[in-house]
C-alpha cells in the first residue's frame, strides 16, 4: 500500500525523504551538542560532517556537491571543521572506528564489486554513482582528517588505522567511502597530494595486514601514483595474509595490465603451492586477460592444464585460448 501511494505521487516521496534528511541532520546537531564534541560557530564536528556528507550531496545525480572537484575549496561546512584543527580528530576518527548503521546493508558490498571492477575515470557521473551507493558521512569524515593533515594529526595515514581498526561489519561500507575520501582529498586538494602518495606508500610497508590491506584500496583513487608504489604492490602480491596478497593483485592487474613485471609476479604466485587453488585459479585468469601480452606466461599455463584441480585446469585452458587468439589476430607468431 505505502508503494502505490508514493507511486501516484512521487512528490510526497520526495517530501518523505527530504523530511528524513532533516530529522537525520538535527539529530545529528543534538549528539554532537550533548556529547561534549568541539564546536565551531555553536555547531558540533558531527553537524558540520552532516552538513559535508548529507545537505549538498544526498542525491549528486541530479548535479555537483561538494565531493566533485573544484568545488572543495570553497565549502564552508568542510572548512568549519578544518577550523577546529586537531581538536577535531578525535570525534572524527571515533566515527571512522564506529559501526556503521546500514552496516548489514547486502546492497553495499555487491555495489562495491561493481565500483571495483570499474576504471577509475575522473568523469562526475562515477564519483556520484559511487556516493550515491554508500554512506556518505564516512566518506565525508575520511576526506576531512586527510585534508586536516599529518601537521594536526589527521592525515592518510590515521585514516588508515582507523578503517582498519573498525569492525568487520562495516565492510561492505569502508572500501567504498575510503576510496571517495581519497579521490575527494586528491583531486579537491592539490597541496595534499604529495602527503597522501607518500602516506600510501609508507602504509604499504606496515607490519599490520589490516593496514597495508586498506593502504592497496586507497592506492585504487589515485592511479598516478602508480610508479611510486608499483615495488611494494609486486612485493605484497606475495604477501602472507591471502587479503593482501588478492587485494595487490587486483590492484596492480587493473593498474598496469600487460606490464611484464607485474605478468612475472602473476606466474610466481601460480607456481607457489602454498597460495590457495582458488586464489590461483583468479591469477590464471587475470594472466588470460591479458591476451597476447602474456605470450611469455604460455608455457607455464600449459603446465598447469595437467593440474589435478579442476579450475586450475579450466582457467588455464581459457587463458591459452585467450591469449593465442589474440596474438592470432595481432600477426604475432606464438612458440
Amino acid at each position: 500500500m505505502p508503494s502505490k501511494l508514493i507511486k501516484k505521487h512521487p512528490k510526497l516521496a520526495s517530501a518523505i525523504g527530504l523530511s528524513a534528511l532533516a530529522l537525520l541532520g538535527l539529530a545529528g546537531f543534538y549528539w554532537g551538542w550533548f556529547s561534549g564534541e568541539p564546536k565551531y560557530h555553536g555547531r558540533s564536528v558531527t553537524y558540520w560532517v552532516n552538513q559535508i556528507a548529507f545537505s549538498k550531496n544526498y542525491d549528486t545525480r541530479r548535479g555537483p556537491g561538494a565531493f566533485f572537484p573544484g568545488t572543495l575549496a570553497t565549502d564552508p561546512a568542510l572548512h568549519s571543521v578544518l577550523a577546529l584543527r586537531s581538536n577535531a580528530v578525535p570525534t572524527l576518527v571515533g566515527e571512522l572506528s564506529s559501526v556503521s548503521e546500514i552496516s548489514d546493508n547486502p546492497s553495499l558490498v555487491e555495489s562495491f564489486y561493481w565500483l571495483e571492477q570499474k576504471e577509475i575515470p575522473a568523469n562526475r557521473q562515477f564519483i556520484g554513482r559511487a556516493f550515491d551507493l554508500h554512506h556518505p558521512s564516512k566518506a565525508a569524515v575520511g576526506l576531512v582528517l586527510i585534508v586536516l593533515g599529518n601537521e594536526n594529526s589527521g592525515g592518510i595515514g590515521t585514516v588508515l588505522k582507523a578503517f582498519a581498526r573498525a569492525p568487520n561489519d562495516i565492510t561492505g561500507t569502508k572500501y567504498p567511502a575510503l576510496f571517495i575520501a581519497v579521490k575527494a582529498a586528491y583531486d579537491g586538494f592539490p597541496e595534499r597530494r604529495k602527503e597522501i602518495t607518500e602516506g600510501l606508500q609508507l602504509a604499504l610497508r606496515n607490519p599490520d595486514p589490516n593496514i597495508r590491506h586498506m593502504a592497496i584500496l586507497g592506492t585504487y583513487a589515485v592511479p598516478a601514483g602508480f610508479e611510486l608504489w608499483k615495488k611494494d604492490l609486486i612485493h605484497l602480491a606475495i604477501d602472507p595474509d591471502e587479503r593482501v596478497s588478492t587485494y595487490a593483485i587486483g590492484t596492480l592487474a587493473r593498474l598496469r595490465k600487460g606490464d611484464p613485471d607485474v605478468l612475472e609476479v602473476l606466474e610466481q604466485v601460480v607456481r607457489n603451492p602454498r597460495i590457495s587453488d582458488e586464489q590461483r585459479t583468479s591469477v590464471l585468469r587475470i594472466i588470460g586477460s591479458f591476451g597476447s601480452d602474456a605470450l611469455p606466461a604460455l608455457p607455464l599455463l600449459r603446465q598447469m592444464r595437467a593440474s589435478p584441480n579442476f579450475g586450475l585446469r579450466s582457467s588455464s585452458s581459457w587463458a591459452i585460448s585467450e591469449i593465442e587468439n589474440q596474438a592470432k589476430l595481432r600477426g604475432i607468431p606464438i612458440r
